[in-house]
């Protein structure tokens, strides 16, 4: 018996080396993936420090545009005024029978 006790013995010494040796893989396993999710959070910080920074520039050339397209705007109406005077003056000028810059 004390040969079969000895041989269990060992065999449960082998058992808790290889235990030992696989919580120890485990451990590091562990660590390397806390550095992984680590460095996904920082990446997903970024990734939203971007998006936020992306959408206030977005919001800020929309607001630009708005102003642009406003301003362009009044300078069309501006613009088709001033036709529509030119043209009267074109029209009242080539009706009458002899300009008055040529008039003597």
């Amino acid at each position: 018996m004390t040969t079969e006790n000895g041989s269990r013995l060992d065999r449960i010494e082998r058992i808790l080396e290889q235990n030992a040796e696989q919580i120890a893989r485990n451990g590091k396993q562990i660590a390397a993936l806390a550095e992984r999710q680590e460095r996904t959070d920082r990446q997903i910080e970024t990734l939203v420090e971007r998006q936020e920074r992306t959408a206030r520039n977005i919001d800020h050339r929309a607001e630009i545009t708005g102003r642009l397209i406003a301003r362009n705007g009044e300078q069309i109406a501006a613009l088709v005024q001033e036709m529509g005077f030119l043209r009267a003056a074109v029209q009242g000028h080539s009706a009458q029978s002899t300009p008055p810059a040529h008039k003597e």
